[in-house]
């Protein structure tokens, strides 16, 4: 009898960190699932290109956020081992008006019923994953300040 790889779930997964973690997970042989936000034929440019890249080595369960409910329900259903948690709202992350009030929506008013689903799932280990910027990062100006 085979045995059976591992499930990773990794959300946020064709952000370029997240292709770059589904990547190091597949090449060690594990299972894959790559969930985003949005549904796969709305992307366009380096999001579209990632996305496609993401399918060379993941299972892309699109159209999967978290503030509707339909990451928990995925989680339940598809009862990963490992859940890497790299979603957040993007949307102008790197300027001064970068909307709060909808990232806290996106990426922080969902993790009770997300951790509530990982529990219930008998999921082994979570990975909390994020990006920051420096101030000078990518040649912006320091007194940008860092991302939040």
């Amino acid at each position: 009898m085979a045995s059976e790889k591992l499930k990773v779930a990794i959300s946020g997964a064709n952000s370029f960190t997240g292709l770059w973690i589904a990547r190091k997970f597949a090449e060690a042989g594990w299972e894959v699932c790559g969930l985003t936000g949005s549904k796969k034929d709305t992307y366009s440019g380096l999001k579209l290109a990632r996305t496609k890249e993401l399918e060379k080595v993941a299972k892309l369960s699109d159209q999967t956020p978290a503030e509707n409910g339909s990451m928990a329900k995925w989680i339940l259903r598809e009862r990963p081992a490992i859940w890497i948690h790299h979603h957040h709202f993007m949307e102008d992350y790197r300027k001064p008006e970068y909307d709060l009030k909808r990232a806290e929506e996106v990426a922080v008013q969902p993790l009770p019923e997300l951790i509530r689903a990982l529990v219930d799932s008998s999921c082994e280990g979570v990975i909390f994953s994020g990006s920051y910027f420096e101030p000078s990062e990518g040649g912006k100006t320091p007194e940008l300040g860092a991302t939040p």
